[in-house]
């Protein structure tokens, strides 16, 4: 008698531990990265970091955040210039009430599609720049899993 498996036992034996890693996610960790509520005075540019951990890159897929203007009437004014250490991954300034869930307001939308691995040790950076004639608070939170 042989003690040698066949193809398909293999196949099967594979097939299983997929499953248990998948089940138990042993091979990822969900994460979120982001900017806690930031005052941004209105005609100033204030840069904002967070860093991604030493222990695994960050496969980020959504951004999601909340503008909260102190007058609790502006609905727009706030603009944002993403970068990874120091490369630039927006082409500018651009309005951030257009791609934030729920942005301003408690509308929920759709979060944003953001999906861009930040490497281990790097720095964010989001420079959000108030444009309004009032003072805003940001938050920003971006979501995705670490890559172990």
């Amino acid at each position: 008698m042989s003690d040698a498996i066949t193809s398909n036992q293999a196949h099967a034996i594979v097939d299983a531990d997929l499953a248990e890693r998948l089940a138990t996610q042993d091979w990822r960790r969900i994460a979120h990265y982001g900017i806690a509520a930031t005052n941004i005075p209105f005609g100033t540019t204030v840069p904002v970091t967070f860093d991604i951990t030493q222990e695994a890159s960050f496969l980020c897929d959504i951004m999601t955040g909340k503008i909260v203007p102190a007058d609790g009437t502006t609905f727009t004014g706030i603009l944002l210039q993403l970068f990874d250490n120091n490369t630039e991954l927006t082409d500018g300034f651009i309005p951030l009430e257009n791609i934030l869930s729920p942005g301003y307001g408690t509308q929920l939308f759709f979060p944003h599609k953001l999906q861009y691995i930040f490497e281990r040790n790097n720095k964010v950076r989001c420079n959000l720049q108030n444009v309004s004639g009032v003072d805003q608070i940001v938050s920003l939170t971006f979501s995705g899993e670490k890559l172990i």
